[in-house]
């Protein structure tokens, strides 16, 4: 989602003309005007009904699915690329019995994901605003989908989470951070063993250091404004869903998590049971430690006060993940998956899955923390800017594990040491 359109308020909504169908609040919905009765049963927005033709808005398609998008109805473009990877990464995983789209707006990802996954089976639309479930319910009809296999819900999360449990995968993709939603989503899916979560987290200004106290006040982890803050940002939103899922037992497994645009997406598995929610927990009370001088940097426990290199005042981000931020294995399906559609985004697609593979393919399966940024590192040692592919060649030829990284143009992954990546920059 784009950080500059803003949904319409949720407590407005187009006049309802005489003889159409009303749409429903769920129950406990503050907004809901009577209590349910035998005249006033919860009515929910069902499949298979012709779009209304009052509707003049644009019909878009992309993947397998259609939408006519109203004005009013939020619908970002420039997500498509995330859009096409979360759905590759829905097919992916084993059956999903009973998926939720929460904040679906028109529906476009929700319907792809029923659409282009046969694993999934049930699908539920969810959106506070009149408007845009509405429009869910007029696109599950337009993409004919049928049997009660989808529907759509006019609730705010927070109600409708209340009250409907069981989701085995839930889709949270709000304007700004999801953080408040955590609670209502894995209090609703208690239940569950093993829980999908695809999570969206647009606020990167306050992830990526800019905005240090709303981080700290959102997600408890102090943030980084440097080089590398894209990783940070990613790692402060995955420690911050690993503690609060260990308060319902569940361990978090990341798929496939990544950063782009103006966006952070985290794709992930959680597990139910104490002693491994234990341990993700602990994983996700790590530091990273910095010197703004040398651009040293490390990931482990209690950041020391000075750098070890240089003896430089060390700056810090935490408490956040520590673990892997993506599995290989993930990975490769997905791209394995991703030849047999033709995506609009194909060429980035193949991209970013080409780098992310380089990215995991370490020694071991365990991708070294953090990445030096070449230019950052040539600033501060007054040394010339080689071009990436060559200090990539550099590293290997010496032994050790260098890729491309994902997260920021001009920057290697590796496992080697400062010292060891100097000695491939000439001094100026």
């Amino acid at each position: 989602m784009a950080s500059a359109p803003v949904r319409p308020k949720h407590a407005t909504g187009p006049r309802r003309p005489p003889g159409s169908a009303r749409i429903e609040r769920a129950p406990g919905d503050p907004r809901r005007a009577t209590p349910p009765g035998p005249a006033r049963q919860k009515r929910e927005i069902t499949d298979g009904k012709k779009a209304n033709s009052r509707r003049a808005g644009q019909i878009l398609s992309e993947g397998l699915a259609s939408v006519r998008v109203p004005d009013g109805i939020f619908f970002n473009p420039a997500m498509r690329l995330c859009r096409d990877l979360s759905s590759l990464w829905v097919g992916a995983q084993p059956t999903v019995k009973n998926a939720l789209d929460a904040f679906c707006a028109s529906g476009i990802r929700g319907l792809r994901y029923k659409l282009e996954n046969g694993n999934v089976q049930s699908l539920t639309l969810l959106d506070a605003d009149p408007a845009a479930a509405e429009a869910a319910k007029e696109n599950i009809g337009l993409n004919k989908i049928e049997g009660g296999a989808a529907r759509a819900v006019c609730s705010p999360v927070e109600v409708f989470l209340s009250s409907n449990f069981g989701f085995d995968l839930v889709e949270i993709d709000p304007f700004g951070t999801p953080a408040p939603f955590l609670p209502f989503a894995l209090r609703s899916c208690a239940s569950i063993k093993s829980l999908r979560l695809s999570l969206t987290a647009t606020d990167t200004a306050v992830l990526c250091g800019a905005h240090a106290p709303a981080c700290i006040n959102q997600y408890n982890a102090k943030p980084l404004d440097n080089e590398f803050c894209h990783e940070n940002a990613l790692r402060i939103l995955l420690g911050h869903l690993a503690r609060a899922a260990s308060q319902y037992d569940f361990s978090m497994h990341p798929q496939l998590c990544f950063s782009d645009r103006h966006y952070v997406k985290l794709l992930v598995e959680l597990r139910k049971g104490a002693p491994e929610a234990v341990r993700s927990s602990k994983l996700a009370m790590k530091f990273v430690a910095y010197c703004p001088r040398c651009r040293y940097h490390s990931l482990g426990g209690f950041p020391p006060a000075s750098c070890p290199l240089c003896d430089a005042k060390c700056d810090w981000a935490g408490p956040l993940w520590g673990g892997a931020w993506a599995d290989l294995s993930t990975v490769k399906k997905i791209a394995s998956l991703s030849k047999e559609r033709p995506y609009g985004s194909g060429p980035e697609l193949s991209s970013l899955l080409a780098v992310l593979h380089s990215e995991l393919d370490a020694p071991g399966g365990n991708a070294p923390p953090l990445y030096y940024d070449l230019h950052e590192l040539a600033s501060a040692h007054k040394r010339r800017i080689p071009r990436v592919d060559d200090m990539l060649a550099s590293l290997r030829s010496a032994g050790l594990f260098s890729s491309r990284t994902h997260f920021k143009d001009h920057s290697v992954r590796t496992d080697a040491l400062l010292d060891e990546i100097l000695q491939f920059m000439p001094k100026i």
